[in-house]
């Protein structure tokens, strides 16, 4: 899994919790409360459904409210296994009856963890433990009622069913979400350079403009129609990776997308007065490349209170100062360097 995709993910995951984090809680406090209003034979009936949607949230509650994944993962089974001994003690309390309803719960808690646990390890612990907290909470009462073979005999099967579910369950979600993340970095990526998109680009223009100090660099691949027309598409996709390598090594770029077709820009973290020879090296790599490449560069400095579409505004009219001046050329607030040189295609 590429590193990008990896921290995504898991980005992903922490804000799909937090925002049941209120619920998951909600719902769990009530189902703790209950059995203390509740201490009659009606709550037996009623109760086999608590663990159920309290053990389906456990995993999401631990995991969203725990700062770090190994804090997350002790905290799932221990959640799984405090709960699963509470509602055997609220079983046993009510006598005979009540230790029929010990199995049932212990089976729900089970099935329903299952398909909140990320980790099979974690889930077997779980699952195991509960069936530990059944035997131990209940002891020699519950051999009064169940023969004790088949008892094990239907941990064991339960369990092996809870097993099949958590992997087929948490491979599913696992596939779902890494796919979600593709796609979102698809969608901001241009598939040809890697670089960000314009839609993605201008998202982080906006943020860097919220910082001082910020200089906008517009970068446009001069006469790369003739390229195309002289060289063909695959070396016009050459030239404008090429470009787009050299965009992203700029000094103190912090941002960096294509715009559209051979138009590229960046963010730069540079005081203005350093902008254009922090990109010269850039222009004169392109110039000394097998198949010269010139290209023409607009830089301003962002002022407060801009907005994304005035930067771009006057960093594209610096880009057609540089045109204008013959290309190859960088436009510095209306300043030219160095004096234009014509590369003919």
């Amino acid at each position: 899994m590429e590193p990008e995709v990896r921290n995504a993910l898991l980005t992903e995951v922490q804000h799909s919790t937090a925002r049941a984090k209120l619920t998951v809680q909600a719902i769990s406090i009530v189902a703790v409360l209950i059995p203390i209003f509740l201490d009659d034979r009606i709550w037996v009936a009623c109760g086999a459904l608590a663990p159920l949607v309290v053990c389906a949230m456990a995993g999401l509650m631990a995991l969203s409210q725990s700062r770090s994944m190994v804090m997350s993962r002790l905290a799932a089974p221990a959640f799984v296994l405090l709960e699963t001994g509470f509602f055997c003690l609220e079983a046993r309390a009510l006598g005979p009856e009540g230790i029929v309803w010990c199995v049932p719960i212990v089976t729900t808690i089970a099935l329903a963890a299952a398909l909140f646990f990320s980790r099979f390890p974690d889930y077997l612990v779980a699952a195991l433990g509960s069936w530990v907290v059944l035997f131990g909470v209940t002891g020699g009462s519950l051999l009064t009622v169940f023969v004790w073979y088949l008892l094990l005999t239907f941990a064991v099967v339960v369990s092996a069913i809870g097993m099949v579910m958590q992997r087929a369950f948490s491979g599913l979600v696992g596939r779902l979400m890494m796919a979600r993340v593709q796609f979102e970095i698809l969608a901001n990526t241009d598939d040809l350079t890697a670089l960000s998109n314009r839609r993605r680009f201008l998202e982080e223009l906006h943020r860097a403009l919220q910082e001082d100090g910020r200089v906008l660099v517009m970068v446009d691949i001069d006469h790369f129609k003739q390229i195309n027309d002289r060289y063909g598409h695959p070396t016009g996709d050459i030239v404008i990776r090429a470009v787009a390598e050299h965009m992203m090594t700029l000094e103190g770029c912090i941002a960096c997308g294509r715009l559209g077709g051979e138009e590229f820009a960046a963010v730069l973290t540079v005081p203005i007065n350093l902008a254009a020879a922090a990109c010269e090296p850039m222009r004169t790599a392109l110039r000394a490349a097998t198949l010269p490449v010139t290209i023409s560069v607009g830089i301003v400095s962002a002022t407060a209170g801009e907005s994304v579409r005035q930067i771009l505004g006057r960093a594209d009219i610096q880009l057609y100062k540089a045109k204008a001046h013959g290309r190859d050329c960088i436009a510095v607030e209306g300043v030219i360097a160095p004096q234009p040189v014509t590369v003919p295609f």
